[in-house]
């Protein structure tokens, strides 16, 4: 465990603690919530705690984010370093030990999670309650945890008893109810949940439909608040748009067949091109992320993969100045027509990057789920079901032509200094 030592205590400021198991210089999209909450709430005047992993563990850490002491001074947020045990179930997240990296020791790892339903941070639980253990009762206020993992909710939950302090779940993402589970969690993790909920003074949803989900299943709809995703302006102020010399739709992120795939995109993009541009020029789509094969793959069956370019990993400011340059930005939360509850709950961060960096959105999400809702009513971009190839393609021929005039985004309700204020007004209800 590491303390900043050159913090400026703030006189009689309420004080946060923040589990965030992604935080900076995480690529993890989480990791931009949690970041701009102890920013953003420290401005407001809280005494933030920042409790995450320590970066040198990140086994692919964004290489333009290498001063996070000097961010963490910048912000005025305090900062607590944290290692981690049983790394081996995080999938490559984090830098693993010599016999973790065994074949054997992955698939039983991966088979035990399977089986029992265990969530993937477990190992950070002790971490943290040890980085944690010089806190006593009256030094934190209230000690929030954002989940997923939905480890920090266990660890959240242990240290408000321990410090008597108010705890605060932030769900960017749904526990036992995710969409993306292949079959239910056990019972007992299910009991777990509605534990930590119940001992909760307040419960952060990131849409409505998420927020109706977690009442319905829990109760406590009265201690339930929406805080949406949102953009930082001042991340993408200094963001030079890229220069593409086609037409090119981005897509930057990862996929959970079979609801979240890149095909429409692709079929849309091969339509656009079967009619032909009348300058000649080509539409094509430039993939950013970890799944470069599936979209190989996908681009493969649908005929159109000599008009996709498919790069890796890549700085989360690069991401920003494709996104700019782009002539749209790819969203997808689910290819389907129709939706249960869970999906249409889904409102990825990167829905919100993409608002906010010029380029219209193409959203490929269920008729009337949360991001479609969203992006209509802020005029960010255009939302279709997956099946609407055709008009897909259409709404593309308009942007590159320019025969229609786009509307102006109205997205100031989604900055994170909006957001943020909402989260504040929450948070000293009953300090």
């Amino acid at each position: 465990m590491t303390i900043r030592d050159d913090f400026t205590v703030k006189e009689n400021a309420p004080r946060l603690l923040l589990l965030a198991f992604p935080f900076p210089p995480a690529r993890a999209i989480g990791g931009v919530r949690c970041a701009n909450l102890a920013k953003y709430l420290s401005r407001l005047g809280w005494q933030v705690t920042v409790v995450t992993i320590h970066p040198d563990l990140l086994a692919d850490p964004d290489p333009t984010m290498t001063d996070m002491e000097a961010w963490f001074r910048e912000a005025d947020v305090m900062r607590v370093w944290t290692g981690h045990g049983l790394r081996m179930f995080l999938g490559g997240y984090l830098v693993e030990r010599w016999w973790e990296r065994w074949s054997v020791v992955r698939k039983a790892a991966s088979a035990w999670v399977r089986w029992t339903g265990m969530d993937r941070g477990i190992g950070w639980i002790r971490p943290v309650m040890k980085a944690c253990a010089h806190l006593r009762p009256g030094d934190v206020d209230i000690v929030m945890a954002s989940g997923s993992p939905f480890a920090s909710f266990e660890a959240a939950g242990r240290l408000g008893l321990r410090l008597r302090a108010r705890v605060v779940l932030d769900y960017r993402d749904l526990w036992n109810m995710a969409p993306h589970h292949s079959h239910p969690l056990p019972t007992r993790i299910r009991k777990r949940e509605q534990k930590l909920v119940n001992q909760a003074a307040h419960v952060l949803a990131v849409s409505g439909p998420m927020a109706q989900c977690l009442a319905h299943a829990f109760g406590h709809a009265e201690k339930i608040s929406v805080i949406t995703n949102g953009f930082d302006s001042e991340t993408f102020r200094a963001v030079v748009p890229r220069h593409f010399d086609q037409p090119t739709v981005v897509y930057a992120g990862t996929f959970y067949p079979p609801l979240r795939v890149i095909d429409p995109v692709l079929e849309a993009i091969g339509l656009v091109n079967q009619d032909g541009l009348a300058d000649g020029r080509q539409l094509r789509l430039l993939y950013l992320g970890p799944h470069g094969e599936a979209v190989r793959k996908a681009a493969e069956a649908c005929a159109v993969m000599r008009w996709v370019d498919i790069c890796g990993r890549v700085p989360r400011s690069d991401v920003y100045a494709a996104m700019k340059g782009a002539v749209a930005v790819a969203v997808i939360t689910s290819v389907n027509r129709t939706a249960s509850p869970e999906v249409d709950s889904i409102l990825t961060g990167k829905l919100f990057e993409a608002m906010v960096c010029g380029a219209p959105v193409l959203l490929v999400a269920p008729e009337g789920s949360e991001a479609a809702r969203v992006v209509t009513e802020t005029r960010a971009g255009q939302s279709f079901v997956g099946a609407d190839i055709e008009h897909m393609a259409a709404w593309l021929q308009q942007r590159i032509v320019g025969d229609s005039e786009a509307p102006v985004p109205d997205v100031q309700a989604y900055a994170w200094p909006e957001i943020a204020r909402r989260v504040d007004r929450l948070l000293r209800e009953d300090a």
